[in-house]
């Protein structure tokens, strides 16, 4: 807390880093300081890692501190423009309705809803996915894309949201909003002398997975086929246009140049690929660039002449519309915002298409992953340095800023997350941890004899099934088994659930029950079954109480060094002059662990024991350096399986 008014009121360093465990109590500290510093002129701004903790943070943390303080702080929840219902595009929409039955009954539940919310944030339906045809067609497209002659543009929302952000002196964003500011052509946030970025492990690898654009050719193939569908988009344009027939002709050469585009894509494709397997993910190198006949270099150029000569015409076509405007009905308006919002995703793709083409900077990975027929693919450039933050458009902006985490510091690497963010002197201050980790944990590890790493996968999986089956058989106990590879877990759980569901016990797995959240759900109610996890499941699992205090870590949790993006990093990092494995590799595999062992123990009242099945962390040198990533106090013990069992149960029975 003090930490926290320190750096923000008195402190000359711009930036700070802040490691503090889960459960003590670091969001009542940071607001508190908030409540006297923060102003609508000047707001704090909270970047957290998701949605549902920005939501935590204005329903339960804000209303309890207001409760305790003087000066109450008024908080804004803030997303993106698609969060949320454009009036006049639903009001659009029952005027010409899609006739099927889902379509009505989504049409039917939010005209309830709109008699309650009073932000218009899609969130609030509480439905899993937002993917159906009517939420694409009621989105918002922005400020922009407004008339003041619409019935509904004072009651919108997004108007609404800017008047709130106006006068509130907390800015509640996530990761993901942040990272896009700079991909903004004007910044939705205000300038500030606060920003406090929470959970801020996450930070760098949401920057990077924001920084990646993509193409999918088929899809937008596709698009474009359904526009020229009877009564869909290009028809319609095409019948607002009827009564000039120069903009008929400009209408008849933009799809013209659309299909050249298509065909152009084709044609390039085939050139470049023809002796690329696949379906498989490729990572295209320089040299395989310089390689390219003279025949594909002229069809790279005729396809960016192709895309100028398209948003030349479009936004002729665009002046024209806008000139005729006043007298078209709403469905009319409608329809020419789809176009305005095709034009700015064509601007985007003629610019993605451009990058992805030309530039070939060390930093920048051009991934690929092509289609059957060999004349589509699904094309992605990923920046390498996107999570530098001097480099973004939005650091400057902020005089003050906290990165706050429970993982942050990786032993014998200080300042390696500071690094990852281009701030390389940051100053770290590690608050101490308050668990009694000798009393309220333990970590096992295998003294099994056997290089997992050398087995192949179905005897790996078949090595795994085994000993699970050993240590969770005859017991009732919840466990969280973490993997490493989706396909192993899969095989593992082929091989035991059938066993365990005939013993009145299941076994939920990711990928093959639901969605995450469905599956903590189940797993919560049940108080006895086996939940197998990867990716997500190593961090940001909140589960209260003894729901959870048995967890098994069937391998290190390293990144696949086969996978090609993995291999582009390492080589980028190499040519650094960095050891990828020392800098990278093996820091991310520490606080993976970590994280891992942070599932169990997220209170002073928590127990747990974590199991570890895989013995590189004694027997490799590099072994000692993830150990010590974990806490000192934490007892640990080499043990058979059978042995593992027995100590198992005598830790969980005793209170």
């Amino acid at each position: 807390m003090n930490t926290v008014f320190r750096h923000f009121a008195e402190s000359e360093e711009k930036d700070l880093l802040i490691e503090a465990s889960t459960g003590m109590g670091k969001t009542i500290g940071y607001l508190l300081p908030a409540a006297f510093l923060a102003t609508p002129e000047n707001p704090l701004i909270i970047s957290t890692v998701s949605i549902l903790l920005q939501h935590q943070l204005i329903d339960q943390d804000i209303p309890l501190l207001n409760r305790l303080v003087d000066q109450p702080l008024y908080a804004t929840v803030v997303k993106s423009k698609s969060h949320y219902i454009d009036l006049q595009r639903f009001k659009a929409t029952l005027e010409s309705p899609v006739q099927q039955k889902q379509y009505a009954l989504y049409q039917m539940g939010i005209l309830v809803w709109l008699t309650q919310t009073t932000t218009g944030d899609l969130d609030e339906l509480n439905l899993i996915r937002l993917d159906h045809l009517l939420f694409q067609e009621i989105t918002h497209r922005g400020i922009d894309y407004l008339s003041a002659q619409q019935p509904f543009y004072q009651e919108d929302f997004l108007r609404h949201l800017q008047k709130r952000m106006a006068q509130s002196n907390i800015l509640i964003i996530n990761h993901a909003f942040l990272a896009q500011e700079t991909q903004r052509s004007q910044p939705l946030l205000p300038e500030s002398h606060y920003l406090l970025i929470d959970e801020a492990h996450h930070l760098p690898e949401t920057m990077e997975k924001v920084s990646k654009h993509y193409l999918d050719t088929f899809a937008f193939q596709r698009k474009v086929h359904q526009f020229h569908e009877e009564g869909q988009l290009f028809d319609q344009i095409e019948n607002m246009l009827k009564d000039d027939a120069e903009s008929l002709r400009l209408f008849s050469l933009y799809q013209e140049e659309l299909q050249a585009i298509i065909e152009c894509q084709e044609d390039l494709l085939s050139e470049w690929f023809t002796d690329w397997p696949l379906q498989e993910e490729v990572i295209l190198q320089a040299e395989q660039r310089e390689k390219l006949p003279l025949s594909g270099e002229k069809e790279i150029q005729r396809l960016l002449l192709y895309y100028q000569e398209l948003l030349s015409i479009q936004s002729q076509l665009n002046e024209y519309l806008n000139t005729i405007s006043d007298a078209w009905l709403d469905r009319q308006r409608v329809y020419f915002g789809e176009f305005l919002s095709f034009y700015e995703e064509m601007k985007t793709q003629a610019s993605f298409m451009n990058d992805w083409l030309t530039n070939w900077s060390s930093a920048y990975v051009h991934w690929l992953y092509l289609y059957g027929n060999k004349k589509t693919a699904r094309l992605q450039l990923i920046d390498f340095q996107a999570a530098i933050l001097p480099n973004t458009s939005w650091y400057e902006r902020y005089d003050k800023i906290i990165y706050l985490g429970g993982t942050l510091k990786v032993p014998k690497n200080r300042n390696y997350f500071a690094k990852k963010l281009g701030i390389p002197e940051a100053p770290l201050k590690v608050i101490p941890q308050t668990y009694n980790y000798e009393q309220q944990a333990k970590l096992l590890i295998t003294s099994d004899d056997v290089k997992i790493n050398e087995l192949s996968n179905n005897k790996y999986a078949d090595y795994l099934a085994k000993n699970l089956t050993i240590l969770l058989e005859n017991t009732t106990q919840p466990a969280l088994v973490l993997f490493t590879s989706h396909e192993i877990l899969q095989k593992v759980y082929k091989k035991m659930h059938q066993h365990f569901l005939s013993k009145g016990r299941e076994i939920l797995a990711q990928g093959m029950g639901g969605s995450k959240e469905k599956l903590l759900k189940r797993f919560i109610q049940s108080k006895q079954s086996i939940l197998f996890g990867a990716d997500s499941f190593w961090e940001g699992v909140d589960l209260p109480g003894d729901a959870l205090q048995l967890l098994i870590v069937t391998r290190l949790p390293f990144e696949n060094p086969n996978r090609p993006l993995i291999q582009a990093r390492n080589y980028y990092l190499n040519e650094q002059g960095l050891d990828s494995f020392s800098q990278e590799s093996l820091p991310k595999a520490a606080l993976k662990l970590r994280q891992g062992l942070g599932r169990l123990i997220r209170s002073e009242k928590d127990k747990g024991l974590m199991i570890l099945f895989d013995r590189r962390i004694v027997t490799k040198s590099y072994g000692k350096r993830l150990e010590k990533a974990l806490p000192k106090e934490l007892p640990v013990q080499e043990a058979t399986i059978y042995e593992m069992k027995q100590l198992m149960e005598e830790f969980l029975q005793n209170p």
